[in-house]
């Protein structure tokens, strides 16, 4: 619900889903320009493609049996930015940011464009500019960003203080790609630490001359060289006192400055999460409100100084200021605070920003492209579109990139390739360090953004060679319709069943081949078919081999008499030994349970999204008939070995007393617990069913049952029914007959699948 008007949503729903959509969900996907949703039934499957506060694209139910939903909605293709847009005015009082991310390059809703800048053409523009950067954990992502912009072999030397709470100050001056001067200043230091307002302010005179002494240390100003210098400023103060320190700076004053400020998420922090670790502990005991007064009050301290600073005829008025709104957040409480945020700042700004004071939305860039959002900090990606931004605003057109599609290179580049295992320097350190975040993972191995010629804008050439392809087919009306759709017609389909980047597919093949290695090795170890000494009983010379081969076949000692037949013949020759039976095959049943049970956990964790996208992970249910047929296997040949003479009942009640007990017993915990949490779904006609193991009978009644997880309990029930009946029928069946009626029972569903297919019809069984 809390999505824009006109938002694209495409909604899915099949199996489980489709019974339990509450109606507060109904009522949101109807938003979206849904009619047919109320028609959804138990196993239903469901498909849209809708626009939120419009109508639908594309919408299909199918009944339950009747397979998937696929929805296809003909839409407008959007592969790149379109090279005919009018480039973006950066330089104008409030520059667009919102829009949506499109194959890595921003479209944005003011049907504009921005100019590129590539290493050379950023480093060209901003030689002799002092960059100095204010806020937190985003904006010193911004800092390390416009480093890797500019110097980006430089990436890989360790600096001092990066991390936040490290420093209170760090240094940087660039000059032809290289870094040749970086220095920080600890965040510790008593008198610049970042606490309550009266400590701050009695130690503001000896914080401001550290800072000023700091700042001075600098190499002096040359033409070509290029500084940037982030102040970690958790609250509004330390921003103004970074703009008095660079005001009064001798060393650089030949040199032009841009400003850029991004502060606020700190005092949600301490406002309204009240983090134990807010530095500041008079706002972690006022109200919301009050503490919002404060974030205004220090605020428009700041914006006084800001508007004598970037405006005409201050220090940074070529160049230009930007006050940047507080980062998009994954989180939804957060993102609604940073909203209200962001709107004070909006409404501190009206009436000051210009065009050297510029309004830049970043929270509306991380709403653009929320996928470039990890822990509420921006990707690499993010904070370079950021920088296309800023540096449009700051530098003439003419010296921007060649080029107006933006190329990506780096395996880091995107906020989707978040991941530690991508982070080879910086997780073994992180480890031993104060924490690990893959926010700061990401940003640890530089990305290159190139601009080149768009491609071309109607072409879906590699539209259908996405790595997973759909599984399902179009209705009728929509087959042989080319363009787009020509990607889902029923002919082009494919399962990729091991597949999901590249050489995945060697998983299943590698697992397969280390199963069939160890059962070899077991067969060559004789493990499988050690003989077991049972007990010692008397061999009678040469009379004995009859009746060890009997034994063998039979597999059970010759009888009593015939033991002491040939004692009588032969006295002399008595003598006792042990007697062996052949082992039973020990582990091919126990191997296969391990690995069926291991791949069917796989597969629970593939449906609950925790797993890679490999679609050999999500056919672990397969496996779980088979758990049914072994049972089956295992009762036959424990009723061939041990024959009783009982009915179908006394069956039934016997192997039902095994199991029943323990049953019942845990049915009580669980419809205490479900009725004290108030989450029992169950009517009671439901329980009487679970009650007696019928749950699984009628499907809807597994859904809802107490102990969902025991539906096979009940399934087992109905096997043990039909085992009597069954082995009546089969028992004087012919080998011939059997094998029969197995294959075909073995081949029914291929045979489901590839009729369908031959005669080009849907796959659904």
């Amino acid at each position: 619900m809390s999505l824009e008007n006109g938002t694209l949503v495409l909604i899915g729903a099949k199996d489980e889903a489709s019974i339990n959509l509450a109606a507060g969900a109904k009522a949101a996907i109807k938003s979206c320009g849904a009619t047919q949703i109320d028609s959804l039934g138990f196993r239903g499957a469901y498909a849209l493609v809708g626009i939120k506060g419009g109508r639908a694209q594309a919408e299909m139910v199918r009944p339950t049996g009747a397979g998937y939903a696929l929805a296809v909605g003909q839409m407008e293709i959007v592969v790149s930015v379109d090279e005919s847009k009018p480039v973006c005015d950066a330089r104008v009082a409030q520059p667009p940011t919102t829009g949506h991310l499109s194959d890595g390059n921003l479209n944005l809703d003011a049907a504009c464009r921005y100019n590129l800048w590539e290493s050379d053409a950023a480093s060209q523009c901003l030689q002799g500019t002092w960059v100095a950067i204010t806020g937190s954990s985003n904006t010193l992502l911004e800092f390390l960003s416009l480093i890797n912009l500019l110097a980006p072999a430089e990436n890989h030397i360790d600096r001092p203080g990066l991390l936040i709470g490290a420093s209170a100050v760090v240094d940087v001056i660039t000059n032809n790609g290289e870094v040749t001067y970086w220095d920080s200043v600890n965040n510790e230091l008593p008198v610049c630490r970042q606490v309550n307002k009266a400590e701050a302010q009695l130690n503001d005179a000896a914080c401001r001359q550290t800072l000023t002494e700091f700042i001075a240390k600098a190499p002096a100003y040359v033409a070509g060289a290029i500084r940037i210098t982030v102040f970690i400023s958790f609250f509004w103060d330390r921003t103004g006192l970074a703009l008095d320190v660079i005001g009064a700076d001798a060393g650089w004053a030949s040199g032009e400055v841009t400003f850029i400020i991004q502060v606020g998420a700190w005092y949600n922090h301490c406002a309204f999460l009240k983090s134990a670790y807010c530095p500041r502990k008079e706002l972690l005991v006022m109200d919301g409100t009050a503490a919002m007064q404060i974030f205004k009050d220090e605020m428009k301290e700041v914006l006084v100084k800001m508007s004598s600073f970037c405006d005409s005829g201050g220090r940074a008025s070529k160049r230009g200021c930007a006050v940047q709104t507080i980062s998009w957040t994954n989180f939804h409480s957060d993102n609604a605070n940073f909203k209200m945020m962001n709107g004070y700042i909006k409404e501190a700004m009206q009436g000051r920003e210009s065009a050297s004071l510029r309004f830049v939305d970043f929270f509306g860039l991380g709403g653009a492209m929320p996928e470039e959002v990890v822990g509420g900090h921006g990707s690499q990606m993010m904070n370079l579109w950021m920088w296309q931004v800023l540096l449009g605003g700051m530098c003439p057109a003419e010296l921007a990139s060649q080029g107006s599609y933006a190329a990506w290179d780096g395996i880091l580049c995107s906020g989707t390739e978040a991941d530690f295992a991508n982070c080879p320097d910086y997780y073994p350190k992180c480890l031993k360090g104060p924490r690990c975040e893959l926010w700061e993972c990401m940003h640890s191995v530089p990305c290159t953004m190139s601009a080149i010629d768009p491609r071309r804008t109607w072409s879906s050439a590699g539209l259908c060679d996405d790595a997973i392809n759909l599984t399902s087919h179009l209705p009728d009306n929509q087959k042989g319709r080319g363009g787009l759709d020509a990607c889902f017609n029923s002919q082009g389909l494919r399962r990729r069943l091991w597949c999901q980047d590249g050489m995945q597919w060697l998983l299943p093949v590698v697992f397969s081949l280390l199963a069939l290695t160890l059962l070899a090795v077991l067969h060559l170890l004789g493990l499988a078919t050690t003989q077991i000494p049972t007990k010692i009983v008397p061999i009678a010379g040469h009379r004995q081999r009859a009746c060890a081969t009997a034994q063998v076949v039979v597999g059970k000692p010759c009888a009593k008499a015939q033991w002491h037949a040939i004692a009588q013949d032969d006295p002399e020759t008595k003598q006792t030994a042990p007697q062996f039976k052949a082992a039973g095959n020990r582990f091919p049943l126990g191997l296969a349970r391990f690995f069926a049970s291991c791949h069917i956990v796989v597969g629970h964790g593939y449906a609950m999204g925790v797993t890679p996208s490999i679609w050999f992970f999500g056919w672990g249910f397969t496996w779980v008939p088979w758990f049914f047929m072994l049972s089956g296997f295992v009762l036959f040949s424990a009723h061939l070995k041990n024959p009783k003479e009982e009915s179908m009942i006394q069956y039934v009640m016997r192997r039902s007393v095994t199991i029943y007990p323990l049953y019942a017993v845990s049915l009580i915990p669980s419809f205490i617990i479900a009725k004290y949490l108030g989450n029992l779904q169950a009517d009671w006609g439901t329980l009487v069913a679970q009650c007696f193991l019928m749950q699984a009978w009628w499907p809807g009644w597994t859904e809802s049952a107490l102990q969902m997880h025991c539906w096979f309990l009940s399934c087992m029930v109905v096997y043990w029914f039909f085992f009597k009946p069954l082995e009546y029928c089969f028992k004087n069946l012919s080998l011939l007959r059997t094998c029969m009626l197995m294959a075909f029972l073995f081949f029914l569903p291929w045979l489901l699948i590839m009729v369908p297919a031959i005669a080009q019809q849907p796959l659904d069984w």
